[in-house]
């Protein structure tokens, strides 16, 4: 986000785009707030504005999180290190926020990571709620229609349960650790935009994807 009206301001109310000046298809603006911010939400997907390299992160929790991991500064989802140095590069500011500042990306070198309260005004003056149909991935994917880049719950059916039944619980037999509070039921959930399986508790909202296994072979 940035302080910096990056051109003449867009028209009418609300979150608009810029329609001018280099930040015309790069920046919106919030009539709100008067906050600026790139248009597209996860640009670092789409440069990495020369960042480029990997990085090393080590855990000295003991169990399996203990050992050393070398991730990219900058993966293909987005995701981004930033508190981690480019080793190809001595300066220890030549962060992807520091490149995109230099390339004075929309007209600006003055972009920063937003605040919690900043992204829950954002949140508040797009008007968006929980299942909002803006935040859909719409299209193909492999050969599935509208596969989401986010969470999907998983877990093993009841085997008990008939073939038939619309709601076939999950195998009570195959029990989860619970979570931090020592209390709380958990379920399987796996998502889509970097495969990473875990567990959340059952009353959140995630995707469902319908499955079907193979018959049984007929003697």
């Amino acid at each position: 986000m940035t302080s910096t009206v990056l051109g003449p301001i867009p028209p009418g109310k609300g979150v608009l785009p810029y329609l001018s000046g280099p930040a015309a298809g790069n920046a919106v603006y919030d009539t709100n707030t008067k906050v600026s911010w790139t248009l597209d939400a996860n640009l670092p997907a789409l440069t990495n504005f020369g960042v480029t390299g990997m990085t090393s992160i080590t855990s000295n929790d003991p169990g399996a999180n203990e050992g050393t991991i070398t991730p990219r500064l900058i993966e293909k989802d987005g995701a981004v290190y930033f508190s981690a140095v480019d080793p190809t590069n001595s300066d220890p500011t030549s962060s992807w926020m520091a490149a995109m500042n230099a390339n004075n990306y929309a007209g600006t070198n003055s972009w920063m990571l937003p605040a919690e309260g900043d992204l829950m005004q954002l949140f508040q003056d797009l008007g968006l709620h929980v299942g909002d149909w803006r935040l859909e991935l719409f299209g193909l994917v492999g050969p599935f229609w509208n596969l989401q880049p986010g969470f999907y719950w998983s877990c093993q059916r009841d085997d008990g349960t008939s073939a038939q039944a619309l709601q076939a619980p999950c195998d009570p037999s195959v029990m989860l650790p619970p979570g931090p509070d020592g209390r709380t039921i958990l379920q399987e959930s796996f998502n889509f935009d970097d495969g990473f399986l875990g567990t959340d508790s059952p009353d959140k909202q995630f995707y469902v994807m319908v499955y079907y296994p193979a018959p049984s072979a007929v003697p």
